[in-house]
């Protein structure tokens, strides 16, 4: 917790890197992985940001729906800074085909958080086929941030 807190009153790019290597050699708590990521998305530039997603990826292989979730949580903190992943932004293409509605909710919230050019043709699917009125709803929302682009 106090190293958290000392890494967030830095607010500086410098400390994604030392985040990024506490989390990759498993020295920060599995309870605080999600916030330490976030914090690192929050500071990240681009290329960094792209490091901070596809080792989401790799601490949730086992689970879909929580890697979503976690990565819904990197777009929401690395959004107020405007800063897109320079790459892995395929994923979130995937997770737009998943099973579950929790994963693709949370897929539709990062297409247009990121404005994900890719998923246009898979949202617009979703919006044609799905009978949930939840879903439909966001997924003309990413459609509309996509496009704003």
């Amino acid at each position: 917790a106090k190293l958290s807190y000392a890494l967030r009153a830095v607010e500086a790019p410098e400390v994604v890197e030392p985040i990024l290597a506490l989390l990759r050699d498993g020295k920060v708590d599995p309870d605080r992985r999600s916030s330490m990521l976030a914090l690192a998305a929050s500071l990240a530039n681009a290329q960094q940001l792209a490091s901070v997603v596809d080792l989401a990826k790799s601490q949730t292989a086992e689970s879909q729906d929580e890697y979503a979730s976690l990565l819904l949580q990197i777009a929401q903190a690395a959004s107020a800074r405007r800063i897109i992943p320079a790459s892995g932004r395929e994923t979130v293409v995937k997770l737009l085909g998943s099973d579950s509605n929790e994963s693709v909710m949370a897929a539709l919230e990062v297409s247009g958080i990121w404005k994900v050019p890719e998923s246009v043709s898979v949202i617009l699917r979703i919006a044609e086929v799905t009978p949930d009125p939840e879903l439909y709803a966001a997924a003309l929302k990413a459609l509309g941030q996509i496009r704003k682009a």
